[in-house]
């Protein structure tokens, strides 16, 4: 073991003290032996370095009746629990509790503090050398959801922490909330968890990059879960349904302002800002709303009729639209931030990049926006027959797939980097194949030699080659010496990306990145009263991540007119669960697309997923929660007690008190300590009942455990609270079957019946089924035992 220091602390400050001078690396020694062995195995991450011992502390020793309490010092040991009058009076399932945990000689020593703070007895958890480095302690998945998970909780897992498509999400979105309120059957709460994050799910269930499949654990299986296409689904809903979500304020805050850009920061920043009660108007220089959503991305991907929907919902909620209008020539920036209580500056990436070689100036050399806004607007463009774009990106290849479309015969992608570096989606680059685009990768244009009438006649290009084969990007290619490749086209298409045009408006400083922000977090710039979010702030990104940028905004500036910000910008928690589908193998669902030969510039290529599939993928999602039982003997006992557990902080409800975030076993913060632990002595019913299974009577943990505090009246229960150890995450309270049978009299059949409830809402793992029966017999048995 790598332990620098141990001290016994002489006091509870001294403790927390210590605690905290090494947060993470120092842990508690409450008596038992759990924390040696921890240690040993080296099962965290992070080595623990100082262990502070508590053995000293009298104060919290001792039992003590307070008024209308019983008050168990953490330090108690188990021992003493078996042996003290008023516990083995009062409360006699904790006496018994005590008495199931391991050996004699490990209950003298160990405590009621340590035994409900112990770590999960998870064999993934608990590998040495943290070799499976699992979700509770900042792992990215539960390893015993799809390996072994013979002890495993028959509950559902818990959310110990974001899951992999959560944290890859620009936007966090609850996504594994949203498919839990879809396997509900509840599609409208679905759409609500989403809608709470993203106005325009619409936009995004068809074109966003999906990075949270990508991270997506089920990939590691068979495939990601199809989380775009539910979103899609769940978008196409929200526009069907729209008074149900783009609802008007009920009351204005008076406050004037004006949004610059319609684009997605900007819609979405006049639905955040709108709903906050503002007056919101939008200013754009185009005709359509949408920015680079109309402009910038063909209509086979995203149809303009979406965004025409999503203008009148935002309409019908009091938004107000000026279109065509310029700022710094139809209006100026001082004459808006005159009129305004705050502007929010949203503009797009409307400049693209230039890339220079001999030539440049031929007839029909162009770039992509030129071209995608020309096609947006249905202008004729004569591209001819043979086009050669220059990128990697999505851009490029909504370039080279509108030519095809356009009547080109042959289209050529030049991509500077090696094919499987191209930044752009997998399933555009698989499309753009399909329908005939040819890729040339490390290949890049040198020269335009030009035709007596200054056309495009020959093209040379530049091999490329990587410097280092084991690294990756711009910096890594070089030109190929001597080696040079010609071709012929009618029409050059420069799609390398873009930049901010800050022109007009006024002392916005423009960075290389786009507006100096003095808060960037909350989209503040330099000048009073003037916010930024999207391309504008932080140069160009995807639609989610402006989206998320723009809700931060919005919220900003609504808390500098308010005291408190205004709800509905984020999602809450919801219930963790997943089914048992999704322990099987089975191919994501893929949407219906047009036939090659059917695909045109203005119809919509893929179809939104049908309700069975959209159904199967929620039922694909695997949750990624934590399957790992709490091991406390004590915590289903004190459950039933309706207990609280006291410390140098604060006085926890037992039942949140193991409701952890990841790294733990309990909610603890750093350098908080349980003290006590306080019963309520009107907890203490006339019958009492704890039953404890395991494999062999000494050393081992619950398999499964049952704490029962009743009060009867001959056979009629009258009062009832029961809790079950072992078989979830968490101590488990049975508050339905509690319900149903207070007031009944005790008979096996009621026995019987209680046991069926208590399961029903059970889901087996691959290996656990058997603690599903066990708990039911087990359940039914000592309910007669009452």
């Amino acid at each position: 073991m790598n332990i620098k220091n141990v001290y016994s602390a002489e006091s509870l400050n001294e403790a927390i003290t210590l605690l905290k001078a090494n947060e993470g690396k120092a842990k508690i020694l409450a008596g038992g032996t759990d924390l040696v062995g921890t240690i040993r195995e080296k099962i965290h991450p992070e080595p623990v370095e100082d262990v502070v011992s508590l053995k000293a502390l009298d104060e919290l020793k001792a039992v003590r009746e307070g008024d209308g309490y019983v008050e168990i010092g953490a330090m108690v040991t188990l021992t003493e629990l078996q042996k003290n009058e008023v516990i083995r009076n009062s409360f006699p399932i904790i006496s018994e509790a005590a008495g199931t945990v391991a050996s004699p000689q490990i209950r003298n020593a160990a405590t009621i503090g340590g035994n409900i703070c112990q770590e999960p007895r998870c064999w993934y958890y608990r590998y040495q050398d943290d070799k499976f480095n699992c979700l509770r302690k900042g792992g990215d998945r539960c390893n015993a959801v799809v390996g072994n998970n013979l002890y495993h909780s028959v509950f559902g897992p818990s959310k110990v922490c974001q899951t992999p498509c959560e944290i890859h999400c620009p936007n966090h979105t609850n996504i594994p909330g949203y498919m839990e309120m879809i396997r509900k059957g509840d599609v409208h709460g679905a759409a609500e968890i989403l809608f709470s994050v993203n106005p325009l799910a619409a936009v995004t269930g068809r074109i966003c990059p999906h990075t949270c499949e990508q991270h997506c654990n089920r990939k590691k299986y068979d495939e990601s879960v199809s989380i775009r296409e539910v979103e899609r689904y769940l978008g196409d809903y929200i526009l069907e349904h729209p008074d149900q979500f783009f609802r008007a304020p009920e009351h204005g805050t008076g406050k004037k302002i004006y949004i610059i850009g319609a684009g997605p920061a900007g819609l979405t920043a006049a639905y955040y800002l709108r709903s906050f009660g503002h007056e919101v108007t939008v200013i754009d220089k185009n005709e359509h709303i949408g920015g680079m959503l109309y402009y910038g991305i063909p209509a086979y991907r995203l149809p303009k009729e979406i965004l025409g929907r999503i203008q009148s919902v935002l309409e019908g909620m009091g938004i107000s639209f000026r279109m065509n209008v310029q700022v710094g020539k139809d209006i100026e920036m001082e004459t808006l931030s005159e009129e305004a209580d705050a502007l929010f500056v949203g503009i797009g990436a409307w400049v693209s990049l230039n890339l220079n070689f001999e030539g440049r100036d031929a007839k029909g050399i162009l770039n992509a926006l030129q071209l995608l806004y020309k096609v947006a607007e249905h202008e004729d463009q004569k591209l001819g027959k043979e086009v050669v774009v220059i990128g990697g990106g999505n851009t490029s290849f909504d370039v080279c797939r509108s030519a095809l479309k356009m009547g080109a015969e042959k289209v050529t992608l030049l991509s500077i980097l090696p094919y499987e570096e191209m930044p752009a989606e997998e399933e555009e680059i698989t499309a753009a194949e399909q329908e005939g685009v040819v890729i040339r990768e490390l290949t890049t244009l040198k020269e335009v030699v030009k035709k007596p009438d200054g056309s495009i006649g020959q093209l040379i290009y530049q091999k490329m080659k990587k410097r280092d084969e084991d690294a990756e990007g711009l910096d890594n290619v070089i030109p190929e010496e001597g080696v040079t490749m010609t071709d012929t086209a009618d029409s050059v298409v420069i799609a390398i990306g873009q930049g901010i045009d800050m022109q007009g408006f006024g002392q916005l400083q423009e960075k290389s990145k786009g507006i100096d922000l003095a808060d960037k977090d909350a989209g503040k710039t330099v000048l009073e009263d003037i916010f930024a979010a999207g391309d504008a702030a932080h140069g160009p990104a995807t639609v989610v991540k402006s989206i998320f940028q723009a809700r931060q905004t919005a919220a900003a500036i609504d808390e500098s007119f308010r005291s408190e910000v205004a709800g509905n910008v984020s999602a809450g928690k919801a219930a963790i669960s997943f089914s048992e589908k999704a322990l099987l193998n089975s191919e994501r669902v893929k949407p219906e697309e047009l036939p090659l030969e059917q695909r045109n510039l203005y119809t919509e290529i893929s179809k939104t997923i049908d309700e069975l599939g959209f159904s199967s993928e929620a039922e694909r999602c695997l949750n990624c929660g934590c399957v790992a039982v709490s091991p406390s003997d004590l915590g289903a006992a004190l459950t039933a007690l309706d207990a609280v557990v006291v410390t140098t902080e604060r006085e926890i409800p037992i039942g949140e008190f193991f409701d952890t975030p990841a790294g733990g076993s309990t909610v603890l913060g750093g350098g908080e300590i349980v003290t006590s632990i306080r019963i309520p002595k009107s907890a203490a019913l006339s019958r009492q009942i704890y039953f404890k299974h395991r494999t062999r009577k000494s050393i081992d943990f619950p398999i499964v455990s049952i704490a029962i505090d009743a009060e009867m009246e001959g056979e009629t229960v009258q009062e009832i609270r029961i809790a079950f150890g072992a078989v979830s995450p968490v101590p488990r309270r049975a508050y339905e079957v509690e319900a149903f049978l207070k007031g009944k009299p005790l008979t096996k059949e009621t026995a019987l019946a209680a046991s069926e409830l208590a399961v029903r809402d059970c889901m087996a793992l691959a290996e656990n089924e058997y603690k599903i029966n066990l708990l039911k017999v087990l359940l039914r048995r000592n309910l007669e035992r009452l």
